[in-house]
């Protein structure tokens, strides 16, 4: 009897280790909550519908502390090209620790820009703004050109 009761004792106290130890790797990869649960889950944005004289452009989401764009450092932003009137950006969050992919679901009010280059700066000026009220940003969002508007 006192066997079984140290077996079950050391097998409880290893699946709990290994329990730990995959959640702190999830969390470590940015999967599962990071504190608030603002920001979980995977972070990118795809608009669709773009017109095609936007195809080879730049495009950028912001709002607020997101950034849609390729990269995000202090001084510039790396942009995704429009290809076949659509655009996937990955979201980026500035946070107290610095910049972060975005993992979150919220709703937003968003701005996508337009640019010729694919680097940009703060100077930066879009050939093209578009407005979206109440974007859901969370896992692979999709939205539609036309769902925007050019003036807020």
């Amino acid at each position: 009897m006192k066997n079984t009761i140290k077996v079950s004792g050391l097998a409880a106290l290893i699946a709990a280790i290994a329990l730990n130890t995959l959640l702190i790797t999830a969390c470590s990869r940015g999967e599962g909550d990071s504190g608030g649960g603002e920001f979980s889950g995977s972070g990118t944005f795809t608009l669709d519908g773009i017109p095609e004289t936007y195809n080879g452009k730049y495009a950028k989401l912001t709002v607020d502390e997101v950034i849609g764009a390729q990269s995000v450092t202090p001084s510039s932003v790396t942009l995704v090209q429009i290809i076949n009137e659509s655009v996937t950006l990955p979201l980026w969050v500035k946070t107290q620790d610095g910049i972060q992919r975005f993992y979150g679901q919220r709703l937003y009010g968003v701005t996508i820009g337009i640019y010729n280059s694919r680097t940009v700066y703060e100077s930066s000026t879009p050939i093209a703004v578009r407005y979206f009220n109440q974007i859901n940003l969370s896992s692979g969002s999709t939205t539609g050109w036309n769902q925007g508007k050019e003036n807020p």
